[in-house]
């Protein structure tokens, strides 16, 4: 196997990275390779070891150092979460175990997400029901006053309350999903530790 080749096989299997985390890793292995130069060519892919193991390492070193450093934005953070679901199936464990592990951690995640989307919706009507009856409160402002300063005040609570609701939820979404990359990144850690030892 030569340069070309190896690179080409380590393409393969680390497309499944998000665009930037590819790009790092593809950098990567190209400066390792015009470091080591044409004349320690094999050298180097002897070093690397097969296209599958590098893959699998770099994927698993990309998981701990995002998740061990908090990302602003949930976008990061979703590829933070993403990655380390990626190093988590690349460990080599038995497959249907592996396969059985990432259907359970993405149906946890997905009921998560559903959940809290819920919260936001409901979050959102709130803030929308709010001005609608502090609007209904002009229909009857002259023929009773008392009702309309009842829909008034319940407008300015109900639109108050569905936004600071909204940003709370907002805010939970972000830490869950930290949360979630951060706890991928200690599985990660101490996998790569144990494989140290032994």
């Amino acid at each position: 196997m030569n340069r070309t080749e190896y690179m080409n096989a380590l393409e393969k299997r680390l497309r499944i990275l998000p665009g930037d985390s590819y790009r790092e890793a593809m950098a990567y292995f190209q400066e390792y390779f015009d470091e080591a130069g044409p004349e320690r060519e094999q050298q180097a892919i002897e070093d690397l070891g097969s296209p599958e193991n590098a893959a699998e390492q770099i994927i698993t070193n990309m998981a701990i150092d995002k998740t061990s450093v908090p990302h602003k934005g949930i976008r990061k953070n979703m590829n933070a979460l993403w990655i380390g679901i990626l190093a988590i199936c690349a460990v080599p464990v038995a497959l249907p175990f592996a396969l059985l592990l990432l259907a359970l951690v993405l149906l946890c995640l997905l009921c998560i997400l559903l959940m809290l989307a819920a919260f936001v919706l409901l979050a959102l009507c709130v803030a929308v029901l709010g001005p609608v009856i502090f609007a209904a409160g002009f229909t009857v402002l002259l023929s009773a006053p008392a009702a309309a300063m009842t829909c008034f005040g319940m407008g300015l609570f109900f639109t108050g309350f569905g936004l600071i609701a909204v940003y709370g939820i907002v805010l939970a979404c972000k830490w869950t999903i930290i949360g979630m990359a951060r706890l991928f990144g200690r599985i990660l850690k101490k996998k790569g530790e144990r494989n140290e030892q032994a």
